[in-house]
């Protein structure tokens, strides 16, 4: 009798602390799984196991925001730069938002029967891939499939949505699957890969630190061709160059630059904001000198920063527009420009066309700490992985680059 109850006693301590543990655990695996190490990717699984082991859909629906939370904190502090706003409240109630809409979701999700568990977990991953939750689909676990089945393609998200309906069968089940993919993630062997990846040696990816850049102003447009060209010309023989997203500014102003560019072996593609006879523009990439010709506009641009269907003014979106453009040589070029760089529906469109090179590049002046524009080579590095193809980065940062050229 006084076994059963001390185990009562413990079963009721257990169900006590069993709670708050499971909320804790979602905000630290979130925080350590986008802002550590690439291999740490693989720790975004954590999200649907821990939504299992809630003991009811409300804290299902929280854990569940606290991961995404947890995974975007850098993001709170860079918000207010990007905005031109001292707050730090305006960014944390930015990611509060998002974090709010995937506890939502989860919430009504959530089950305690295990086989209607594994289907409504995988259907709601799914959700976040496609339009319209894809504009705030972010830290999906799907990202983790080229960290454990890499060189799998398509297939591997089959062996993906294996090991989560195994991992959600039952509490036990969810606990160990946990502890696995921590012991994983967090050794110093699981980065290795990131030496293995796919090369492509025809293109040459070029970070900048010019930070704030303005875009709209001639003649400061005109002054900063000058200095990409010192940077990029007679350094990059042989080899196509990628420069970061908007860098040229207003392509207007910009394109007469690049002219001498035309004729001659050498070519790059260059961030840029086209305008034409509709009011907004285009965040695009554009070809120089033998690439002049190919053109790559941007299909999901940050929602309300850069795409506001309110403002006519903002960038346009074209969320079902190609994901790869073509070169001269004839190579299928994939571009995932920026934001689309971190959410699952573009990742999609430009894998799906079997690219030979996927290109990177991003304009991160505004990120704190530079720990989003690693966040995007995490998770794109994750998708090359898993589908064989090498990945080209090229980043504006603030001021100084981060230990490479």
């Amino acid at each position: 009798m006084f076994i059963m109850e001390k185990i009562g006693v413990h079963r009721a301590s257990l169900e006590v602390a069993w709670p708050p543990a499971v909320l804790l655990a979602a905000a630290a695996f979130g925080a350590i799984s986008l802002n550590t190490t690439a291999g740490a990717v693989l720790l975004l699984l954590a999200q649907p196991l821990l939504w299992g082991l809630a003991p009811n859909r409300w804290l299902g629906g929280l854990a569940s925001g606290l991961f995404v939370a947890g995974a975007a904190w850098t993001v709170a502090p860079a918000v207010p730069a990007y905005f031109g706003n001292d707050q730090l409240l305006f960014g944390v109630l930015s990611v509060a938002i998002v974090a709010f809409i995937h506890a939502l979701v989860w919430a009504i999700a959530w089950t305690d029967r295990p086989h209607l568990r594994v289907i409504n977990a995988l259907l709601v991953i799914a959700l976040f891939m496609l339009p319209p939750l894809a504009w705030i689909g972010w830290a999906s676990p799907v990202n983790a499939a080229g960290i454990l089945f890499p060189g799998t393609g398509w297939f591997g998200f089959v062996l993906l949505a294996a090991v989560l309906a195994l991992g959600l069968s039952g509490r036990a089940a969810m606990v160990a699957g946990l502890l696995t993919i921590s012991l994983v993630a967090l050794m110093p062997q699981s980065t290795v890969w990131i030496d293995s990846d796919p090369e492509f040696d025809q293109w040459q990816g070029v970070d900048t630190a010019l930070g704030d850049l303005e875009l709209t102003h001639g003649p400061s447009v005109v002054d900063r061709q000058v200095v990409l060209q010192q940077k990029i010309e007679g350094r990059y023989q042989g080899q196509f160059v990628l420069l970061p997203e908007t860098v040229a500014g207003v392509w207007e102003f910009a394109e007469p630059m690049w002219e001498h560019w035309d004729g001659a072996p050498r070519g790059a593609l260059i961030g840029a904001a086209l305008q034409g006879d509709a009011p907004g523009y285009h965040n695009s990439l554009v070809g120089i000198g033998a690439l002049r010709g190919m053109r790559y506009d941007q299909r999901m641009p940050i929602p309300w920063a850069m795409w506001n269907p309110l403002d006519p003014e903002s960038a346009h979106a074209d969320i079902f527009g190609p994901g790869t453009v073509q070169a001269p040589t004839g190579e299928e070029i994939g571009v995932l420009l920026c934001y689309e760089q971190l959410i699952g529906f573009p990742m999609i469109q430009t894998f799906w066309v079997g690219p030979d090179v996927v290109l990177a590049p991003t304009n991160a002046w505004w990120a704190y700490n530079n720990a989003i524009p690693r966040m995007q080579e995490y998770i794109v590095s994750a998708w090359g992985r898993l589908f064989g193809v090498p990945v080209v980065t090229s980043v504006n940062y603030s001021h100084d680059i981060p230990g490479r050229d």
